[in-house]
Protein backbone atom coordinates (compact mmCIF):
# COMPACT_ATOMS: atom_id res chain seq x y z
CA UNK A 1 0.00 0.00 0.00
CA UNK A 2 1.16 3.54 -0.27
CA UNK A 3 1.54 3.55 4.15
CA UNK A 4 4.59 0.93 3.21
CA UNK A 5 7.93 2.70 4.32
CA UNK A 6 9.77 1.62 0.53
CA UNK A 7 6.91 3.15 -1.66
CA UNK A 8 7.80 5.14 -4.64
CA UNK A 9 8.09 8.89 -2.75
CA UNK A 10 9.97 7.16 -0.26
CA UNK A 11 12.16 6.04 -2.54
CA UNK A 12 12.44 9.36 -4.25
CA UNK A 13 13.21 11.36 -0.73
CA UNK A 14 16.19 9.11 0.65
CA UNK A 15 18.06 9.59 -3.19
CA UNK A 16 18.85 12.63 -3.03
CA UNK A 17 21.72 13.84 -1.10
CA UNK A 18 21.30 16.66 1.16
CA UNK A 19 24.63 16.65 2.59
CA UNK A 20 27.79 18.58 2.13
CA UNK A 21 31.51 18.05 3.63
CA UNK A 22 32.47 21.64 4.80
CA UNK A 23 36.53 22.22 4.65
CA UNK A 24 37.95 25.59 7.37
CA UNK A 25 38.48 27.28 4.06
CA UNK A 26 35.46 26.89 2.55
CA UNK A 27 33.48 29.75 4.55
CA UNK A 28 33.36 33.26 3.73
CA UNK A 29 34.36 36.40 5.31
CA UNK A 30 31.35 36.47 7.75
CA UNK A 31 31.68 32.46 8.92
CA UNK A 32 28.90 31.27 6.39
CA UNK A 33 29.12 28.70 4.40
CA UNK A 34 25.67 27.81 1.62
CA UNK A 35 25.45 25.27 -1.18
CA UNK A 36 22.28 24.44 -3.50
CA UNK A 37 21.80 20.60 -2.12
CA UNK A 38 18.49 19.94 -4.19
CA UNK A 39 16.76 21.35 -7.79
CA UNK A 40 18.38 23.55 -10.24
CA UNK A 41 17.56 27.65 -10.28
CA UNK A 42 16.70 27.34 -14.31
CA UNK A 43 14.31 24.87 -13.54
CA UNK A 44 12.18 25.99 -10.76
CA UNK A 45 12.60 26.07 -6.75
CA UNK A 46 15.99 25.05 -4.83
CA UNK A 47 17.06 23.79 -1.24
CA UNK A 48 20.07 25.21 -0.16
CA UNK A 49 22.35 24.09 3.01
CA UNK A 50 24.18 26.61 5.18
CA UNK A 51 26.39 26.53 7.84
CA UNK A 52 28.23 29.08 10.03
CA UNK A 53 30.86 29.09 12.11
CA UNK A 54 30.32 30.69 15.49
CA UNK A 55 32.83 33.04 17.34
CA UNK A 56 34.40 30.32 19.05
CA UNK A 57 35.08 28.09 15.99
CA UNK A 58 32.57 25.76 16.59
CA UNK A 59 30.27 25.17 13.44
CA UNK A 60 26.28 25.64 13.84
CA UNK A 61 23.45 23.16 13.24
CA UNK A 62 22.74 22.97 8.79
CA UNK A 63 20.20 25.16 7.61
CA UNK A 64 17.71 23.99 4.86
CA UNK A 65 16.49 26.89 3.40
CA UNK A 66 13.40 25.72 0.16
CA UNK A 67 14.05 28.98 -2.31
CA UNK A 68 11.90 30.33 -4.33
CA UNK A 69 12.24 30.71 -7.92
CA UNK A 70 13.31 34.13 -9.23
CA UNK A 71 10.92 34.00 -12.16
CA UNK A 72 8.17 33.25 -9.77
CA UNK A 73 5.78 36.41 -10.10
CA UNK A 74 6.04 36.50 -13.75
CA UNK A 75 4.42 32.94 -13.88
CA UNK A 76 2.16 33.48 -10.72
CA UNK A 77 -1.00 32.44 -11.89
CA UNK A 78 -0.12 29.90 -14.10
CA UNK A 79 0.45 25.96 -13.99
CA UNK A 80 3.94 26.98 -13.84
CA UNK A 81 3.37 28.35 -10.99
CA UNK A 82 1.69 25.62 -9.25
CA UNK A 83 4.65 23.26 -10.18
CA UNK A 84 7.31 25.14 -8.61
CA UNK A 85 4.79 25.02 -5.53
CA UNK A 86 4.61 21.23 -5.76
CA UNK A 87 8.54 20.86 -6.13
CA UNK A 88 8.86 23.11 -2.91
CA UNK A 89 6.54 20.43 -0.92
CA UNK A 90 8.49 17.58 -2.15
CA UNK A 91 11.63 19.37 -1.05
CA UNK A 92 10.13 19.94 2.29
CA UNK A 93 8.68 15.86 1.97
CA UNK A 94 12.32 14.52 1.17
CA UNK A 95 13.59 17.01 4.46
CA UNK A 96 10.72 14.86 6.71
CA UNK A 97 12.11 11.52 5.68
CA UNK A 98 15.52 11.88 5.85
CA UNK A 99 15.52 14.05 9.37
CA UNK A 100 13.54 10.63 10.50
CA UNK A 101 15.96 8.32 9.04
CA UNK A 102 19.24 10.26 10.70
CA UNK A 103 20.39 10.99 7.09
CA UNK A 104 20.80 14.70 7.45
CA UNK A 105 24.58 15.60 8.87
CA UNK A 106 26.64 18.03 10.42
CA UNK A 107 29.38 20.19 8.56
CA UNK A 108 31.66 17.16 8.48
CA UNK A 109 29.64 15.47 6.32
CA UNK A 110 29.23 12.29 8.65
CA UNK A 111 27.90 13.24 12.46
CA UNK A 112 24.14 12.94 11.91
CA UNK A 113 22.66 16.02 12.69
CA UNK A 114 20.54 15.98 15.97
CA UNK A 115 19.37 19.78 15.40
CA UNK A 116 18.56 21.02 11.78
CA UNK A 117 16.82 24.21 10.99
CA UNK A 118 14.29 24.22 8.16
CA UNK A 119 13.54 27.53 6.35
CA UNK A 120 9.92 27.49 4.10
CA UNK A 121 9.99 30.51 1.47
CA UNK A 122 6.56 33.34 2.74
CA UNK A 123 6.62 34.22 -0.38
CA UNK A 124 5.20 31.37 -2.44
CA UNK A 125 2.34 28.55 -0.76
CA UNK A 126 4.59 25.29 -0.39
CA UNK A 127 1.97 22.21 -1.91
CA UNK A 128 2.45 19.28 0.06
CA UNK A 129 -0.98 17.50 -1.57
CA UNK A 130 1.02 14.87 -3.68
CA UNK A 131 2.14 12.86 -0.55
CA UNK A 132 0.81 11.42 2.08
CA UNK A 133 2.37 13.27 5.01
CA UNK A 134 5.15 11.87 7.09
CA UNK A 135 5.14 13.29 10.17
CA UNK A 136 9.05 15.01 11.84
CA UNK A 137 9.53 12.91 14.43
CA UNK A 138 11.83 13.60 17.72
CA UNK A 139 12.02 17.45 16.31
CA UNK A 140 14.79 19.69 17.63
CA UNK A 141 15.43 22.68 15.96
CA UNK A 142 13.45 25.58 14.19
CA UNK A 143 10.76 25.37 11.41
CA UNK A 144 9.88 29.13 10.15
CA UNK A 145 9.91 31.19 7.06
CA UNK A 146 13.12 33.48 6.57
CA UNK A 147 11.24 36.87 7.40
CA UNK A 148 8.48 37.66 9.40
CA UNK A 149 5.81 36.85 6.97
CA UNK A 150 4.54 33.56 7.53
CA UNK A 151 4.82 30.58 5.00
CA UNK A 152 2.01 28.72 3.34
CA UNK A 153 1.66 25.00 3.53
CA UNK A 154 -0.93 24.01 1.60
CA UNK A 155 -3.01 20.34 1.28
CA UNK A 156 -1.43 18.97 4.43
CA UNK A 157 -3.05 15.21 4.60
CA UNK A 158 -2.51 12.04 6.95
CA UNK A 159 -4.79 9.66 6.31
CA UNK A 160 -5.95 5.84 6.80
CA UNK A 161 -3.01 4.93 4.50
CA UNK A 162 -0.57 6.74 7.12
CA UNK A 163 0.69 3.41 8.88
CA UNK A 164 1.11 4.02 12.93
CA UNK A 165 5.32 3.12 12.18
CA UNK A 166 5.40 6.85 11.09
CA UNK A 167 4.34 7.98 14.71
CA UNK A 168 6.21 8.28 17.59
CA UNK A 169 4.98 6.09 20.02
CA UNK A 170 4.80 5.73 23.90
CA UNK A 171 2.50 3.52 26.35
CA UNK A 172 -0.08 6.16 28.43
CA UNK A 173 -2.11 4.91 31.68
CA UNK A 174 -2.30 1.16 32.73
CA UNK A 175 -6.32 0.11 33.18
CA UNK A 176 -8.28 -2.66 34.86
CA UNK A 177 -7.42 -4.96 31.72
CA UNK A 178 -6.17 -3.17 28.85
CA UNK A 179 -2.89 -0.17 28.53
CA UNK A 180 -3.36 2.95 26.58
CA UNK A 181 -0.79 3.50 23.62
CA UNK A 182 -0.29 7.03 21.85
CA UNK A 183 1.10 6.97 18.71
CA UNK A 184 1.49 10.75 17.62
CA UNK A 185 0.97 12.07 14.34
CA UNK A 186 1.29 16.03 13.16
CA UNK A 187 2.93 17.90 10.67
CA UNK A 188 5.83 17.61 13.15
CA UNK A 189 4.98 14.39 14.86
CA UNK A 190 6.47 15.54 18.49
CA UNK A 191 9.33 18.53 19.51
CA UNK A 192 11.52 18.20 22.55
CA UNK A 193 13.03 21.50 21.90
CA UNK A 194 13.21 24.31 19.69
CA UNK A 195 10.44 26.61 17.87
CA UNK A 196 7.90 26.17 15.33
CA UNK A 197 6.62 29.39 14.11
CA UNK A 198 4.76 31.92 11.47
CA UNK A 199 3.51 29.13 9.60
CA UNK A 200 -0.34 28.84 8.23
CA UNK A 201 -2.05 25.65 7.07
CA UNK A 202 -4.57 25.72 4.38
CA UNK A 203 -6.86 22.70 3.20
CA UNK A 204 -5.79 20.41 5.84
CA UNK A 205 -7.31 17.13 5.89
CA UNK A 206 -6.79 14.08 8.56
CA UNK A 207 -9.13 11.13 8.47
CA UNK A 208 -7.58 8.43 11.09
CA UNK A 209 -4.21 8.37 10.21
CA UNK A 210 -2.83 5.44 11.98
CA UNK A 211 -5.52 3.35 11.38
CA UNK A 212 -3.64 -0.22 10.97
CA UNK A 213 -2.77 0.19 14.51
CA UNK A 214 -6.18 -0.39 15.36
CA UNK A 215 -6.48 -3.69 13.17
CA UNK A 216 -3.53 -4.94 14.72
CA UNK A 217 -4.50 -4.58 18.09
CA UNK A 218 -8.02 -6.09 16.66
CA UNK A 219 -5.66 -9.22 15.20
CA UNK A 220 -3.86 -9.73 18.23
CA UNK A 221 -7.29 -10.27 20.33
CA UNK A 222 -5.65 -7.55 22.41
CA UNK A 223 -7.57 -5.46 25.02
CA UNK A 224 -5.15 -2.51 24.72
CA UNK A 225 -6.69 0.57 23.31
CA UNK A 226 -5.32 3.04 20.94
CA UNK A 227 -5.24 6.59 22.03
CA UNK A 228 -3.88 8.35 18.70
CA UNK A 229 -3.03 11.70 18.93
CA UNK A 230 -3.08 14.70 16.21
CA UNK A 231 -1.68 18.33 16.30
CA UNK A 232 0.26 20.27 13.59
CA UNK A 233 2.51 19.83 16.58
CA UNK A 234 1.33 16.40 17.72
CA UNK A 235 2.97 16.44 20.88
CA UNK A 236 5.17 18.60 23.01
CA UNK A 237 7.72 15.37 24.72
CA UNK A 238 10.54 15.10 26.76
CA UNK A 239 13.79 13.77 24.64
CA UNK A 240 13.57 10.17 26.96
CA UNK A 241 17.86 9.72 25.62
CA UNK A 242 18.24 12.16 28.76
CA UNK A 243 17.64 12.17 32.09
CA UNK A 244 16.02 15.70 32.92
CA UNK A 245 13.41 15.45 30.88
CA UNK A 246 12.44 19.15 30.72
CA UNK A 247 11.11 20.69 27.38
CA UNK A 248 10.99 24.41 26.48
CA UNK A 249 9.26 24.91 23.35
CA UNK A 250 7.09 27.68 21.50
CA UNK A 251 4.83 27.44 18.91
CA UNK A 252 4.21 30.86 17.78
CA UNK A 253 1.75 32.26 14.90
CA UNK A 254 0.58 28.98 13.43
CA UNK A 255 -3.17 29.34 11.31
CA UNK A 256 -5.61 26.70 10.31
CA UNK A 257 -7.78 27.74 8.36
CA UNK A 258 -10.69 25.64 6.62
CA UNK A 259 -10.54 21.81 6.48
CA UNK A 260 -11.30 18.45 8.78
CA UNK A 261 -9.80 16.69 11.26
CA UNK A 262 -10.83 13.00 12.23
CA UNK A 263 -9.05 11.61 14.99
CA UNK A 264 -8.78 8.15 16.31
CA UNK A 265 -8.48 9.51 20.00
CA UNK A 266 -7.03 12.58 21.21
CA UNK A 267 -6.97 16.07 18.85
CA UNK A 268 -5.72 19.13 18.87
CA UNK A 269 -5.94 22.05 16.14
CA UNK A 270 -2.10 23.42 17.06
CA UNK A 271 -0.70 21.10 20.02
CA UNK A 272 -2.15 17.40 20.22
CA UNK A 273 -0.78 16.49 23.59
CA UNK A 274 1.45 18.11 25.98
CA UNK A 275 3.35 15.78 28.81
CA UNK A 276 5.21 11.99 28.79
CA UNK A 277 5.26 8.62 29.01
CA UNK A 278 3.87 6.03 31.82
CA UNK A 279 6.66 6.05 33.84
CA UNK A 280 8.96 8.71 32.07
CA UNK A 281 6.86 11.70 33.13
CA UNK A 282 7.51 15.49 32.01
CA UNK A 283 9.19 17.30 34.96
CA UNK A 284 9.04 19.88 36.91
CA UNK A 285 10.09 23.27 35.23
CA UNK A 286 8.85 22.48 32.04
CA UNK A 287 7.39 25.13 29.79
CA UNK A 288 5.14 25.56 26.39
CA UNK A 289 3.59 28.60 25.14
CA UNK A 290 1.17 28.71 22.43
CA UNK A 291 1.41 32.32 20.96
CA UNK A 292 -0.25 33.97 18.35
CA UNK A 293 -2.00 30.54 16.83
CA UNK A 294 -5.64 30.90 15.33
CA UNK A 295 -7.93 28.17 14.20
CA UNK A 296 -10.91 28.57 12.17
CA UNK A 297 -13.79 27.53 10.14
CA UNK A 298 -11.86 23.65 11.08
CA UNK A 299 -13.97 20.60 11.88
CA UNK A 300 -12.10 18.93 14.76
CA UNK A 301 -14.00 15.15 15.53
CA UNK A 302 -11.70 13.07 18.17
CA UNK A 303 -12.87 10.13 19.32
CA UNK A 304 -14.24 8.58 16.32
CA UNK A 305 -12.61 5.16 16.80
CA UNK A 306 -11.45 5.09 20.69
CA UNK A 307 -14.40 7.13 22.24
CA UNK A 308 -12.99 6.93 25.60
CA UNK A 309 -9.63 8.77 24.30
CA UNK A 310 -11.80 11.65 22.70
CA UNK A 311 -10.36 14.71 23.99
CA UNK A 312 -10.47 17.90 21.57
CA UNK A 313 -9.35 21.44 21.63
CA UNK A 314 -8.97 24.05 18.76
CA UNK A 315 -5.31 24.96 20.29
CA UNK A 316 -4.50 21.93 22.77
CA UNK A 317 -6.19 18.64 23.10
CA UNK A 318 -5.20 17.03 25.93
CA UNK A 319 -2.11 17.39 29.09
CA UNK A 320 -1.16 14.93 31.22
CA UNK A 321 1.92 12.66 32.76
CA UNK A 322 3.67 15.81 33.53
CA UNK A 323 5.38 16.67 37.47
CA UNK A 324 4.30 20.25 36.91
CA UNK A 325 4.74 22.26 33.64
CA UNK A 326 3.45 25.56 32.88
CA UNK A 327 0.97 25.88 29.81
CA UNK A 328 0.98 29.46 28.09
CA UNK A 329 -1.96 30.01 25.63
CA UNK A 330 -2.13 33.98 24.70
CA UNK A 331 -3.27 35.99 21.72
CA UNK A 332 -4.99 33.33 19.67
CA UNK A 333 -8.09 33.28 17.87
CA UNK A 334 -10.65 30.27 18.00
CA UNK A 335 -13.91 31.19 16.08
CA UNK A 336 -16.17 29.30 13.66
CA UNK A 337 -14.96 25.25 14.63
CA UNK A 338 -16.90 22.82 14.82
CA UNK A 339 -15.45 20.45 17.97
CA UNK A 340 -16.63 17.27 19.23
CA UNK A 341 -15.50 14.48 21.50
CA UNK A 342 -15.66 13.14 25.39
CA UNK A 343 -14.16 16.05 26.72
CA UNK A 344 -13.72 19.65 24.67
CA UNK A 345 -13.47 23.09 24.53
CA UNK A 346 -12.94 25.74 22.59
CA UNK A 347 -9.18 26.17 23.78
CA UNK A 348 -8.14 23.27 25.45
CA UNK A 349 -9.57 19.63 25.78
CA UNK A 350 -8.35 17.70 28.75
CA UNK A 351 -6.04 19.65 31.38
CA UNK A 352 -4.89 17.16 33.43
CA UNK A 353 -2.84 17.87 36.77
CA UNK A 354 1.01 16.40 37.91
CA UNK A 355 1.14 13.15 38.16
CA UNK A 356 2.50 13.01 41.83
CA UNK A 357 0.23 15.68 43.19
CA UNK A 358 3.20 17.84 44.39
CA UNK A 359 3.58 19.98 41.84
CA UNK A 360 0.97 22.50 40.38
CA UNK A 361 0.37 22.06 36.45
CA UNK A 362 -0.87 25.56 35.27
CA UNK A 363 -2.66 27.11 32.81
CA UNK A 364 -2.49 30.86 31.59
CA UNK A 365 -5.44 31.99 29.06
CA UNK A 366 -4.67 35.43 28.06
CA UNK A 367 -6.15 38.09 25.22
CA UNK A 368 -7.41 35.56 22.80
CA UNK A 369 -10.59 35.65 20.73
CA UNK A 370 -13.33 32.28 21.66
CA UNK A 371 -16.14 33.15 19.07
CA UNK A 372 -19.10 31.01 17.53
CA UNK A 373 -17.77 27.46 18.28
CA UNK A 374 -20.16 24.78 18.54
CA UNK A 375 -18.50 22.44 21.32
CA UNK A 376 -20.39 18.82 20.39
CA UNK A 377 -20.76 15.67 22.39
CA UNK A 378 -20.03 12.81 20.02
CA UNK A 379 -20.27 9.77 21.82
CA UNK A 380 -20.42 9.19 25.37
CA UNK A 381 -23.58 11.16 26.71
CA UNK A 382 -23.41 10.45 29.87
CA UNK A 383 -19.55 10.61 30.37
CA UNK A 384 -18.88 14.22 29.09
CA UNK A 385 -17.41 17.48 30.17
CA UNK A 386 -17.10 20.55 27.77
CA UNK A 387 -16.26 23.89 28.48
CA UNK A 388 -15.83 26.98 26.41
CA UNK A 389 -12.04 27.49 27.47
CA UNK A 390 -11.24 24.11 28.99
CA UNK A 391 -13.40 21.16 28.56
CA UNK A 392 -12.35 18.88 31.52
CA UNK A 393 -9.67 19.76 34.22
CA UNK A 394 -8.81 16.33 36.08
CA UNK A 395 -9.90 12.77 36.26
CA UNK A 396 -13.51 11.85 36.48
CA UNK A 397 -12.80 10.08 39.25
CA UNK A 398 -11.04 11.75 41.31
CA UNK A 399 -12.74 15.05 41.41
CA UNK A 400 -16.15 16.33 40.21
CA UNK A 401 -15.40 17.54 36.64
CA UNK A 402 -14.46 21.12 36.43
CA UNK A 403 -15.53 23.08 32.72
CA UNK A 404 -13.94 26.64 32.69
CA UNK A 405 -16.08 28.62 31.12
CA UNK A 406 -15.50 32.08 32.58
CA UNK A 407 -12.81 34.79 33.92
CA UNK A 408 -10.57 34.18 36.34
CA UNK A 409 -8.04 31.66 38.42
CA UNK A 410 -9.62 28.09 39.05
CA UNK A 411 -7.00 26.04 41.24
CA UNK A 412 -8.56 22.18 41.27
CA UNK A 413 -7.32 19.73 43.44
CA UNK A 414 -8.04 16.09 43.64
CA UNK A 415 -7.82 13.76 46.15
CA UNK A 416 -8.07 9.81 46.75
CA UNK A 417 -10.40 8.08 48.86
CA UNK A 418 -7.69 8.33 52.04
CA UNK A 419 -7.54 11.66 51.42
CA UNK A 420 -4.11 12.16 49.86
CA UNK A 421 -3.46 14.79 47.47
CA UNK A 422 -3.28 13.47 43.74
CA UNK A 423 -3.48 16.30 41.15
CA UNK A 424 -3.46 19.88 41.10
CA UNK A 425 -4.51 22.25 38.62
CA UNK A 426 -4.19 26.06 38.24
CA UNK A 427 -5.87 27.93 35.67
CA UNK A 428 -6.48 31.25 34.53
CA UNK A 429 -8.08 32.76 32.05
CA UNK A 430 -8.24 36.97 31.94
CA UNK A 431 -10.64 39.71 31.39
CA UNK A 432 -9.82 40.36 27.92
CA UNK A 433 -10.13 37.19 26.96
CA UNK A 434 -13.62 37.02 28.73
CA UNK A 435 -14.43 40.27 26.97
CA UNK A 436 -13.42 38.61 23.69
CA UNK A 437 -15.61 36.01 23.84
CA UNK A 438 -19.93 35.44 22.39
CA UNK A 439 -21.68 32.95 20.69
CA UNK A 440 -20.26 29.76 21.63
CA UNK A 441 -22.93 26.64 21.81
CA UNK A 442 -22.65 24.15 24.16
CA UNK A 443 -24.15 20.68 22.79
CA UNK A 444 -25.12 17.49 24.84
CA UNK A 445 -26.22 14.83 23.23
CA UNK A 446 -25.23 11.24 21.16
CA UNK A 447 -23.72 11.06 18.05
CA UNK A 448 -23.85 14.86 17.71
CA UNK A 449 -27.68 15.27 17.71
CA UNK A 450 -28.17 18.12 19.93
CA UNK A 451 -30.78 17.81 22.45
CA UNK A 452 -29.98 20.87 24.57
CA UNK A 453 -27.95 24.19 23.63
CA UNK A 454 -26.73 26.33 26.11
CA UNK A 455 -25.52 29.54 24.69
CA UNK A 456 -22.74 31.27 26.69
CA UNK A 457 -21.56 34.81 26.06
Amino acid sequence: GSWHVFNESYKNAISVDLNTKVESSDFDADGKFTTTVAGSAAAGATMTVTFTKEADNSISAPTYTIVTPGNYNDVKDTDVAIEYQKQAGTFLYTLAIQYNEGMLKEADGTTVAEKVNIVIPSDMPVNVSGNIWKPIKNFSGTIAPAGDEPAEIVGLTLDKELSYVHSVAFDGSIGKDSQSRYNVFGFVSNITSGTVENLTFTDIKVELPGTDYVDYLANLGSTNKSASVFGIVGGVTPDYDTDTRKVDVTVKNIKVNGGTIKGIGRVGGIVGYIGGANGKETLAGSKVVIDDCDVKNVTINSGLVSPSYGSAGAILGYVARNLGVSVTIKNCDVENNVISGRYVGSLVGWFNGSSNGIETTTLSIENCTVKNNQLVDAKLANDFSAGVYVGETDEAKAASRVAINGAGTFVISSKDKNGVLVKSVSVTVDAATAENTSGNVIKYGDNQESTTDVVID
